[in-house]
């Protein structure tokens, strides 16, 4: 009896003391795309070698020795590392010791994008150019999908950073190519452009605010929108000349001539999508967006 007590106190105090010695890890758990973290042993107590280890918590593989890992500290890419497990086994006195296990994660969050207020008493969408046509006079507020994208925010035209333009707001009232760059603030240095995206804007000559213009300020109704087979189109009471639509792409698809208040059009052969319709009526035209079911 007395030796099988003692044989346990050995072990516990074995125990005790190889968990007393096995080393502690902390490092960045968070990481930013293309950055660097650093995993560190917080109680060394002078081991003889280290070996650092990983594995990818969502498989069942063994952990990997890592090439060349072998210091008290483990320098770790965001590429390689993310989802990441890691751990250290170390020596001293001729006994090894392996650490806890960290595991590493990145930051995710959306695309970059920016959104504005369509608004077609003094816009409209040219499908051909892709471009946004906009009355002399008028002005409209370009912004940022914000939050997350509030750090380090930077607006272009044409290529060309705007002076003071670091908001997440841009007013625009003029022609031209417009773009931003910004980041999160939790990764402020991991930028995102939506120049491959720009919004362009173009100046619509027969569209004047500081001009009595009795068609400018009617409005185009299409229902229901979306559609499914009939369409019914009426632009406030005038007589509309012609309803042509065109694809997102500038495509036209079809023009049909009016001559009434109210058009009624058979949708019936258009796919499921978007479309571009185009009203003219009193020798103007406005151009709103249509959706296909």
């Amino acid at each position: 009896m007395r030796s099988k007590l003692l044989l346990l106190v050995t072990l516990f105090i074995f125990w005790k003391g190889n968990s007393q010695n096995a080393p502690v890890i902390s490092g960045d758990l968070m990481l930013c795309p293309w950055t660097n973290g650093t995993a560190v042993i917080n109680n060394n107590e002078g081991y003889t070698t280290y070996q650092w280890y990983f594995k990818y918590w969502f498989t069942s593989d063994s952990f990997e020795a890592i090439p060349d890992a072998t210091a008290a500290s483990f320098t770790y890419d965001w590429y390689t590392y993310d989802q990441a497990l890691l751990k250290v086994v170390v020596t001293k006195n001729g006994q090894t010791f392996e650490s806890n296990t960290i595991q590493v994660d990145s930051y995710a969050w959306v695309g970059l994008g920016t959104m504005y207020q369509y608004d077609e008493n003094i816009m409209s969408f040219d499908p051909q150019t892709e471009s946004l046509l906009l009355c002399n006079g008028a002005s409209f507020d370009l912004q940022v999908n914000n939050p997350p994208y509030n750090a380090n925010i930077q607006w272009y035209k044409n290529g060309e950073p705007i002076v003071g333009a670091n908001n997440p707001v841009l007013t625009i009232s003029g022609a031209g190519e417009f773009h931003v760059v910004a980041a999160p603030a939790f990764c402020p240095n991991s930028t995102s452009s939506t120049a491959g995206t720009p919004t362009r804007v173009a100046m619509n000559p027969d569209c004047n605010l500081s001009v009595d213009n009795p068609t400018l300020n009617k409005t185009v109704t299409l229902y229901p929108n979306p559609v499914k087979d009939k369409l019914t189109i009426a632009f406030d009471n005038q007589i509309i000349e012609s309803v042509t639509i065109y694809s997102l792409t500038g495509q036209l698809i079809s023009k049909t001539k009016i001559n009434t208040t109210e058009a009624n059009l058979d949708t019936s052969a258009l796919s499921s999508g978007v479309y571009i319709v185009e009203v003219s009526a009193n020798g103007s035209s406005k151009k709103v967006k249509l959706i296909k079911e």
